[in-house]
């Protein structure tokens, strides 16, 4: 005699033989301590098995109780991980705070001192000779765009009278002298705009480089 439990349907069974025949017979749980009667000998009997149902019972609700047991460790176990994670992650952000505060410290101070190097270092107010020359290109910039443009309403002016008098070569060559008054215009006033930029720029880098000197000196007790 012996219980079992379907996997599929989850249903229990007790399986045991007739006692008249010994002819193997199934029979719910639901059934134990009933009567019922052999399809082969006839023979009328009581459903055994109710000792082994109590037996086969104690070990499933064991079985339970350890998968719940085993599934309440885990979900301690994660939430213990998860609370040290957080706590880890809390402590390398204060750190970080930390080291961010002290490197905002740090970065600060070469700055103070930056300052009164900068006020002792050459501006470009302190090269006249390269403010002309910038001021001069900057007019030839002025100049060159209004020449450009001076060709070029020259030209259109060439074009409408041409296209008055029916000339078609005038109109053409009024075009063509306003289209390349345009461009000589735009690029003389380009080229010779880009060169105070260009002085600005290098006036920059060298500012910028004997500030860094400066500081580095400073640094090092030079200064």
């Amino acid at each position: 005699m012996k219980i079992s439990k379907s996997w599929v349907t989850g249903s229990v069974t007790v399986e045991y033989a007739c006692p008249g025949c010994r002819q193997a017979l199934y029979s719910k749980v639901e059934e134990i301590g009933k009567q019922d009667k052999c399809h082969d000998c006839g023979r009328v009997f009581t459903v055994p098995g109710r000792k082994l149902y109590e037996e086969f019972m104690a070990l499933e609700q064991g079985k339970r109780e350890a998968q719940a047991a085993a599934k309440q460790r885990k979900q301690e176990e994660a939430a213990a991980v998860a609370k040290a994670t957080e706590t880890e992650r809390d402590a390398r952000e204060a750190e970080l705070d930390v080291e961010a505060e002290l490197a905002a410290e740090e970065s600060d101070r070469p700055f103070v001192f930056q300052d009164s190097i900068a006020t002792s270092l050459p501006t470009p107010h302190d090269y006249p000779a390269i403010r002309l020359i910038s001021t001069v290109y900057s007019i030839g910039a002025i100049i060159a765009a209004v020449f450009g443009a001076i060709g070029m309403l020259g030209g259109i002016a060439i074009s409408v009278r041409s296209a008055e008098a029916k000339q078609n070569e005038g109109v053409g060559v009024g075009v063509a002298v306003a289209v390349v008054s345009v461009i000589f215009g735009l690029l003389a006033w380009a080229t010779l705009n880009m060169v105070p930029e260009l002085l600005s720029a290098f006036l920059r880098i060298e500012r910028n480089t004997q500030i860094t000197a400066a500081i580095a000196a400073r640094q090092r007790g030079e200064l």
